[in-house]
């Protein structure tokens, strides 16, 4: 009776551990930067930025006020990046105006170590 249990307890132990996933094989960490190009240089920014997994219809949403970055962490896969918002935008002669403008990637593919920052050019919206 002792051998069953000492068995039936081991036998646990390696379902347990075998169920096991890594959070670091899962999700990946990704910074988004948001270019004006040459020309133009940021001053303030306010976007929302939305990942949609292709994999699995998941949609996360990550916001930025200041900064013309956006980090969040997500889950590997294939993404499809779309951002829109408004910048406080200074042009090369020191004139400063206010711009709607939006950003977009289709099938981007976020992985551990790889594509950790993504550059998107941004085009103004009337």
């Amino acid at each position: 009776m002792k051998y069953l249990y000492v068995v039936c307890c081991l036998l646990m132990v390696a379902l347990c551990s075998a169920c096991y996933q890594d959070k670091d094989t899962l999700f990946t960490s990704t910074k988004i930067v948001i270019d004006a190009g040459d020309t133009l240089k940021i001053k303030k920014m306010q976007a929302s930025v939305t990942f949609t997994n292709l994999n699995t219809n998941e949609q996360v949403v990550a916001t930025t006020l200041q900064k013309n970055e956006v980090e969040t962490t997500l889950l590997q896969g294939l993404y499809k990046i779309y951002g829109q918002g408004t910048a406080q935008v200074i042009n090369q002669n020191g004139k400063e105006r206010i711009v709607r403008f939006r950003v977009t990637k289709d099938n981007l593919p976020l992985t551990v170590g790889e594509n950790s920052v993504v550059k998107l050019q941004m085009f103004f919206v009337p």
